[in-house]
């Protein structure tokens, strides 16, 4: 197994910069409806590099393209990106979505989130906001607060 370096915590002004911040993420999944070509693979690969260079002129950042196969019975590929504007991701989505690999593709889910400041840890910083190089694999989990959560005190 490759050991990742643990990279340097933001500093205390970066980490009220990062929260001080507007920033949207997406996580979208799409299944294979049809069959891509060999032939056309390299094809597909270069669009969307061109489209992922374009995207980051605007501030769409592509975080990651990921295998879900067989992670999903019902999915293939997972774009996770961010922007500081939502609709800026839906443009996003859409050019996609009209790219010749899109066109393969049929969308399954798709989750949009907004970055804010956790009210319980403010030095928690997201990776992907702290400027972390992207891993192999994403590891999400659900945090679900209830309504009784809110009423907590701040020392609980």
């Amino acid at each position: 197994m490759t050991e990742r370096p643990t990279p340097a915590k933001p500093s205390p002004a970066r980490m009220r910069e990062i929260n001080d911040t507007i920033r949207y993420a997406m996580w979208s999944v799409f299944a294979i409806e049809t069959r891509l070509g060999e032939a056309d693979r390299a094809a597909y690969a270069a669009e969307i590099d061109e489209l992922i260079a374009d995207l980051a002129g605007q501030d769409v950042v592509v975080r990651g393209l990921y295998d879900v196969s067989g992670l999903r019975a019902d999915a293939d590929l997972m774009i996770w990106w961010h922007a500081p504007d939502s609709t800026a991701l839906q443009a996003a989505y859409q050019r996609f979505l009209r790219t010749g690999l899109g066109q393969h593709l049929k969308p399954v889910w798709s989750q949009l989130a907004l970055h804010r400041p956790a009210e319980f840890n403010k030095s928690h910083i997201p990776a992907f906001l702290a400027g972390e190089d992207p891993g192999a694999y994403v590891c999400v989990y659900p945090f679900v607060r209830s309504y009784e959560w809110y009423l907590l005190p701040d020392d609980e």
